[in-house]
């Protein structure tokens, strides 16, 4: 038989007949357990761009057998942007997160030059939740930032809604005129 690591160098080859060979494989695996989990996290931690999007494929084919909140947990780390973008979407469909969402949501935020759609899909989350989630000083510093204004104003609306709803907020106030 066939074993994990050779399943994925047939992927990650890249040669068609290989690549549906190794599919098979990772299709084969029975819902539910170690295994299914395991097989995920290996295809989307893959560094071909390929396998991670097949990677991708399984976690959503998979989404009612897979333990949703440590397949979260652990792709939190993945630096790749459109993983990101895809745990992103994962989260705004997750009713219970896992504790280490806000952390997630401000390394995104805080990114530069990169995982765009991710950032934005967590800013609309953040927008639809009752009160944002990330902390003040990531929204303090997206909003000083010069760098994207989009971001800036976003942020600037988080923090307003905070003081709003109370928050005292150091460096940040309601009072007085825009921009005097």
């Amino acid at each position: 038989g066939m074993g994990l690591p050779f399943a994925l160098r047939l992927l990650e080859s890249e040669v068609p007949p290989s690549v549906r060979v190794g599919r098979t494989f990772f299709e084969g695996v029975p819902p539910g357990g170690d295994r299914e989990f395991n097989y995920a996290l290996a295809l989307c931690d893959s560094p071909q761009k390929s396998v991670r999007a097949i990677g991708r494929e399984f976690v959503q084919a998979r989404r009612e057998t897979l333990p949703r909140e440590d397949v979260l947990r652990a792709l939190f780390e993945n630096p790749d942007p459109e993983t990101q973008a895809f745990v992103a979407s994962l989260l705004g469909e997750t009713p219970q997160r896992p504790a280490e969402t806000a952390a997630f949501d401000g390394e995104v935020l805080r990114a530069r030059n990169r995982a765009r759609g991710a950032k934005e899909r967590v800013k609309a989350r953040q927008a639809a939740e009752p009160e944002p989630t990330v902390d003040v000083e990531t929204l303090l510093a997206l909003a000083r930032s010069a760098a994207t204004p989009r971001d800036a104003e976003w942020a600037l609306a988080q923090l307003a809604r905070l003081a709003l709803a109370g928050q005292q907020i150091e460096g940040f106030s309601l009072d007085g005129v825009a921009g005097g």
